[in-house]
């Protein structure tokens, strides 16, 4: 496998780490955000997706939220598992899916019952995604990535040789997967791109170095955006075949992003901040209040043109899009 210059050199840091130093990178003037639903401070959500005003929320022991009103409104579902919290979510037309913890994951036809699926890995899955041919990618700890092909209901493992194509003995954690114009995309440990172009039957890398990417939107136009340690962001103009840094540098984990037309949102340790010039410059959202603690993840709500982001004490979030 042929690697591409390394995306940056910048010392490794786990994902919870909160690396909260100065904020001189940030205009002073904040924009609003409506607070959309709030927990207790025990509470977190760690995961949400959308389709058109169908919106779901996932975290802690299991909970999980929806709306089917572009998240105005939400309502408490029946808990998946109290003892694996929610990591990631894929909400297609038809099925929706859910992964976690201790290599649990669930599936939803419709409005019928959430059923367990039988993974092909104990280790956490830490995201999911899905495409209405019924084509779904599952990424997780220690390299786990497994494919399905039936929207959910069996699952493959795929198994790569780390060590030939990193040249590292170690398995990377691979954090979020995007299927996006026939082409699956994973990003994870130490600035990892890896894509596939045939349903993940071969892999490409398309980037490796030191600062690990925690998040990946890919846009059917061909943009994209990920989002990692050390507040990293990058831009891919051609379906992420290629990265490039923007020009905005923070100081803390950023954890989700999610964009639509030139504005981008990416959330994490004490963070909430948009863009309207694609990654050129970012501004903070919502008051010092609303930005305190952490937020994991971020989607662009169509029903409502809104952004919602989630986060601890189960908040969450909407910002408009203009």
């Amino acid at each position: 496998m042929n690697w591409s210059t390394p995306v940056r050199t910048a010392a490794v840091a786990c994902l919870t780490a909160a690396l909260l130093c100065s904020t001189a990178a940030l205009e002073t003037q904040a924009r609003e955000a409506t607070l959309r639903y709030a927990g207790t401070t025990r509470d977190g959500l760690l995961a949400i997706d959308s389709n058109g005003s169908h919106v779901l929320a996932g975290g802690f022991g299991g909970g999980l939220l929806e709306s089917t009103d572009a998240g105005q409104s939400w309502a408490d579902q029946p808990v998946l598992d109290a003892r694996s919290s929610i990591l990631g979510l894929a909400l297609g037309r038809e099925t929706s899916l859910a992964v976690g913890q201790g290599g649990r994951a669930w599936r939803r036809d419709g409005d019928e019952a959430w059923e367990p699926m039988s993974m092909p890995s104990q280790e956490r899955w830490l995201n999911v995604d899905l495409i209405d041919d019924g084509l779904a990618v599952a990424v997780g700890g220690f390299g786990a990535l497994a494919v399905s092909k039936d929207h959910g209901r069996t699952w493959t493992p795929v198994s790569l040789d780390w060590s030939a194509m990193l040249d590292e003995w170690y398995e990377p954690h691979l954090y979020d997967v995007r299927i996006r114009n026939g082409v699956v995309t994973v990003v994870g440990e130490f600035g990892l791109v890896l894509r596939s172009s045939d349903n993940g039957a071969s892999w490409q890398g398309v980037s490796y170095g030191d600062e690990s990417f925690f998040a990946l939107h890919l846009g059917d136009d061909g943009k994209g955006y990920a989002v990692g340690q050390d507040g990293y962001i990058a831009m891919t103009q051609d379906g992420g075949a290629s990265w490039e840094s923007c020009q905005f540098r923070g100081d803390s984990n950023l954890f989700g992003v999610s964009a639509s037309g030139s504005r981008v949102v990416a959330v994490g340790m004490r963070r909430i901040l948009v863009s309207d010039d694609h990654c050129d410059s970012f501004q903070p959202v919502g008051s010092e209040a609303q930005r305190r603690g952490w937020w994991q993840a971020a989607t662009f709500d169509e029903g409502k043109g809104e952004f919602l982001v989630v986060g601890s004490g189960a908040r969450i979030l909407s910002i408009d899009r203009q």
